[in-house]
């Protein structure tokens, strides 16, 4: 887990070429469903499945974007996808973003209170309501799926500054 663009993907993409392991790269988004993950995995699988004598690594990019958690927890900790096993060959890593609520402002609470004056804001429910108040979009993970984050936290302004030049 950490802030976008503190170096995630880009710390999988130079271990994977270091120890020359087969790398796919699979993008989670708000509309990325079961349908879409079995889709995108099948290729890797299947090549892990030809080649027993060699890694593949699937880096599953901001899987708490996605409403289908459920499924990812069963891909990383299970190492299945809807009951199937995977190969022994294959290394699942998968990022996420932090699920934190935002800092509110004197001028964002002012504004509030008078939106609320003027118009009832509509939930589909308390998850929806919850997540407009979250600073990236996330879904809550399940506990199992906890033990495996690790917290890469944000850069620094001088990693920042090294990391663009």
């Amino acid at each position: 887990m950490g802030e976008t663009g503190c170096g995630k993907t880009k710390l999988l993409k130079f271990m994977a070429r270091a120890l020359q392991i087969n790398m796919t790269s699979i993008d989670v988004h708000g509309g990325y469903t079961t349908e879409h993950l079995q889709r995108d995995l099948e290729q890797p699988l299947k090549e892990a499945q030809q080649h027993k004598d060699q890694t593949y690594l699937i880096f599953l990019d901001e899987i708490n974007t996605s409403p289908e958690i459920g499924a990812f927890k069963e891909v990383v900790c299970d190492h299945s996808l809807k009951g199937k096993a995977f190969p022994d060959n294959v290394v699942i890593i998968a990022a996420l973003n932090p699920f934190r609520k935002r800092h509110k402002t004197e001028s964002d609470i002012a504004e509030d209170k008078e939106e609320e004056r003027n118009v009832k804001k509509y939930y589909a429910d308390d998850l929806d309501k919850e997540m407009c108040q979250l600073v990236y979009r996330v879904f809550p993970l399940p506990k199992s799926l906890q033990t495996y984050v690790w917290n890469f936290g944000s850069l620094s302004a001088l990693d920042e500054q090294q990391y663009i030049a």
